[in-house]
């Protein structure tokens, strides 16, 4: 973890930058986020234009179930506006929306601390964060949760999350700005939501909106 939490911090932007060309060579996020509205993906940014891509965790029954969200217009979530085949309504599924935490880079960091698994290792597993639909050139994407982080996840305790909130809201990849007591609220939503999912032999995925 020495390069995730240095001092210094020239290295850990390079660190960041890294990261951030391995996920581009993965063809995650290809499109530059550059002149864009108020309105992504059906959805108001409200007073947050910036944020520029949306992360929603889901619950889904099968993995085809969770690709075919890649066509939603409003993202999984409930009580959002979208229409299925020959227009008729689709129910949202349960949701932890408008995350702000990327699945790959970000969550991955966090999965090191957790598990003990690393960045490198988790890019090589290819069951880790498997892309199960890609539209666009990449600026929509369905990734699957793999079960490495989300079993660890769902036995989790909450203070254990609470501990780990402060030094993953440290690394580079939150630019000084990671508040712990909000990741900490955000890790028990997932936790949550994990746990559901391996109660009821579902899966946990991310819905990206560039």
């Amino acid at each position: 973890m020495t390069g995730v939490f240095s001092s210094t911090r020239t290295a850990a932007e390079e660190d960041v930058v890294d990261r951030r060309v391995v996920t581009v060579m993965f063809g995650r996020y290809s499109r530059s986020l550059t002149n864009r509205s108020g309105i992504l993906c059906g959805r108001s940014m409200g007073q947050n234009p910036s944020m520029g891509v949306i992360f929603d965790y889901f619950l889904a029954p099968s993995d085809d179930t969770a690709a075919a969200v890649i066509d939603w217009p409003a993202g999984p979530a409930p009580g959002v506006p979208k229409k299925g085949l020959f227009g008729k309504p689709i129910a949202g599924l349960p949701t932890v929306q408008d995350s702000g935490v990327e699945p790959t880079v970000t969550l991955g960091m966090f999965q090191e601390l957790l598990t003990g698994k690393t960045f490198d290792e988790q890019l090589a597993d290819p069951i880790s964060r498997p892309t199960l639909a890609n539209r666009d050139g990449g600026e929509r994407l369905v990734l699957r949760i793999g079960d490495d982080l989300v079993t660890p996840l769902a036995q989790a305790e909450r203070e254990r999350l609470r501990e780990l909130a402060q030094p993953w809201s440290q690394i580079a990849e939150f630019w000084g700005q990671g508040d712990p007591n909000d990741l900490f609220e955000f890790l028990t939503r997932l936790r949550d939501l994990a746990a559901r999912a391996k109660s009821s032999d579902q899966g946990v995925y991310c819905w990206v909106c560039v």
